[in-house]
């Protein structure tokens, strides 16, 4: 599969469907169903921005560390899934997102934008530089469900 998202993202993609997006501290989850029923993961831990189909910036990951309108208590943790406003805008958003297939999936140098048929689209916009060690320092992944299969990672 690495030659595939390496070479033909795009192609890869076409009518996916969004079927779940999930987090686990600041690594945030991304799961695509393919036509033919297979699967295909992202794994980001850079910036993410999701804008609604008016070009409105809907979610993105700097609203992970701000706490959520409906959190109540007094001390924030961001750490716990479902408290922070990046979690408020993913659940209001579900529904869309989840209901449309993609239409395109494009590298622009090392940031992946993938555009829905709502006119909804997200971006996973790479924040490591040309200092940073990359040994140590991952944006995102992409892999499928054979876990034996090499990951495409930035």
């Amino acid at each position: 599969m690495y030659n595939e998202i390496r070479n033909d993202i795009n192609g890869l993609m076409q009518k996916a469907r969004l079927i779940d997006i999930y987090r686990v501290l600041d690594l945030v989850g991304f799961v695509f169903e393919l036509p033919g029923k297979k699967k295909l993961k992202i794994h980001t831990q850079c910036y993410i921005r999701i804008f609604d189909s008016d070009n409105t910036l809907a979610i993105c990951t700097q609203n992970m560390f701000s706490p959520s309108p409906e959190y109540k208590k007094k001390k924030f943790k961001w750490t716990k899934v479902g408290t922070t406003l990046f979690d408020y805008a993913i659940n209001e958003y579900r529904d869309k997102l989840y209901s449309t297939e993609v239409v395109s999936a494009t590298f622009d140098n090392k940031d992946l934008i993938i555009r829905f048929a709502n006119n909804m689209y997200l971006e996973i916009l790479t924040i490591t530089t040309k200092y940073d060690d990359l040994e140590y320092y991952e944006d995102y992944r992409i892999f499928g469900e054979d876990r034996t299969e090499e990951h495409y990672i930035v």
